[in-house]
């Protein structure tokens, strides 16, 4: 399966403002993949006057608050201040093993955020407020087509209960040559969390930022 990869236009974002941007993006388009009963709540960014949809759900949101976490955290530690967020969605097919049957998870769609993270101004005037501002709301409009234009490589098979009905995984990568996964954390599909499996994915060295 060939994977669909979106590339997210480079944003440079002030420490202030990264959770919210970040926030406002990937609920865009987690938002925008989820086939199953969706209750839609907005959000609204004070500091920037803007407006956003997210899932209703306390299990999604507690995610994506925790990867925006651990993001920041890799922002800071990295010299350049620049690194690369990775939202990969997975389809789910059983096949046989000696015995037994395995899942394997094959990823078909992969957002990808470029972020250079910029030291908060002493004071932020209204003209970088406004072209912040119009920046995040061109790489929304860009989620939102893409979202409705490309949909001819998802696949078909899902159960429509589920709230976003495929696995997916974040994963922070930085500007060095090699990626080495050190850590995955699996919670499995329950009722409790919507159906869906979650996979966390630490990186060490990470892959190079394309610019």
């Amino acid at each position: 399966m060939n994977v669909q990869q979106f590339s997210i236009k480079q944003l440079e974002v002030e420490s202030k403002h990264l959770s919210d941007v970040l926030r406002c993006m990937l609920h865009t388009v987690l938002f925008n993949r989820a086939f199953g009963l969706v209750y839609p709540k907005e959000e609204i960014i004070d500091t920037l006057d803007f407006e956003y949809v997210r899932c209703d759900d306390v299990t999604v949101h507690q995610y994506v608050e925790e990867q925006i976490k651990t993001f920041r955290t890799t922002l800071a530690e990295r010299e350049d201040r620049r690194a690369q967020l990775v939202l990969s969605f997975f389809e789910t097919r059983s096949k046989k093993a000696w015995f037994r049957k395995v899942e394997e998870k094959i990823c078909f769609e992969q957002w990808v955020f470029f972020i250079i993270l910029k030291e908060d101004s002493p004071v932020e005037t209204p003209e970088a407020r406004e072209k912040l501002e119009n920046e995040l709301r061109e790489r929304i409009m860009y989620i939102i087509q893409t979202v409705n234009e490309k949909q001819n490589h998802i696949p078909l098979k899902f159960q429509p209960t589920d709230l976003i009905p495929f696995p997916y995984e974040f994963i922070k990568t930085g500007s060095a040559l090699h990626m080495q996964l050190t850590d995955v954390i699996t919670i499995p599909s329950t009722s409790e969390n919507w159906g869906v499996d979650m996979m966390w994915n630490l990186i060490k060295s990470p892959q190079p930022i394309l610019t």
